[in-house]
This record gives C-alpha cells, sequence and structure tokens, in this order.
C-alpha cells in the first residue's frame, strides 16, 4: 500500500466542509482561533501551511476531533460477480 500524501488542500476542504456543516462564518471561526479571516480563508483554499497549534485550534473551535482535518477519503471498491 502506497502512503497517502495529505495536501494543504485537503486539510482546507475538511476545514471548510465541516465550518459549513455547522453554518459557521470565516469570521466566527477567526474570533474563536484568534486567526484573521484572510488567514482562514488561504487556510481554507490550500494556500498556506499550517502549523498543529492552528490545526488543534480550529478542530477545536469546530468541536471536532483533530483527526477529521486531515482525513482522506477513498472510494470504496465493490467487486460483484455475476
Amino acid at each position: 500500500m502506497e502512503p497517502v500524501e495529505i495536501t494543504n488542500k485537503t486539510i482546507g476542504n475538511n476545514i471548510r466542509k465541516h465550518r459549513m456543516s455547522k453554518q459557521i462564518k470565516q469570521e466566527y471561526l477567526a474570533k474563536k482561533t484568534g486567526l484573521s479571516v484572510s488567514e482562514i480563508s488561504r487556510i481554507e483554499n490550500g494556500q498556506r501551511d499550517t502549523s498543529v497549534n492552528k490545526l488543534l485550534r480550529i478542530a477545536s473551535a469546530l468541536k471536532i476531533q483533530p483527526a477529521d482535518l486531515i482525513k482522506t477519503w477513498f472510494p470504496l471498491l465493490i467487486s460483484v460477480s455475476v
């Protein structure tokens, strides 16, 4: 099995997905984490590397597990025999 690359884009998409599912605006997330709105935006767009500390603050503000921010989803492959 080959290692999976976790990209800034993956992390950013996961942050956005969780933020939007909770109907939280970037402004609120920025306030709760102590980050700027522009930094939240750049992180969500995969344009910025971020520290573990910042990921922990984001996860805490979103009330999710930090691991949820780095998950990579794989398609489920099902074999069907006829």
